[in-house]
């Protein structure tokens, strides 16, 4: 499984409008994308206006896939205008057998 994790900040008076339209873009990639396994949006305690995205993909190529979905184009003209810093880390999952 491939795993990305995007630690993300806006303007604390847009953090409202972005979570709907995080949580939006977590709704759209698990209902249409198969190999999409986990899409968690969480709010930070302690700065507002951060984000941290855990995704789970079936592998790369599945993540690749992610950022050519019909929806995928309008979410980032709405979301990277307002971006004051974007960290995005990858990860393989590591098999616990």
């Amino acid at each position: 499984m491939f795993v990305v994790c995007v630690d993300w900040e806006f303007p604390p008076e847009k953090a409202d409008v972005v979570l709907e339209r995080l949580k939006q873009q977590a709704r759209d990639s698990l209902a249409a994308e198969p190999n999409c396994h986990q899409f968690d949006v969480s709010v930070s305690t302690d700065t507002p206006g951060r984000f941290f995205l855990y995704e789970v993909y079936g592998s790369e190529d599945d993540f690749e896939s992610h950022k050519v979905q019909p929806y995928f184009g309008p979410f980032a003209a709405f979301v990277d205008p307002m971006t004051l810093k974007k960290t995005v880390q990858t990860y393989q999952l590591a098999d616990l057998s």
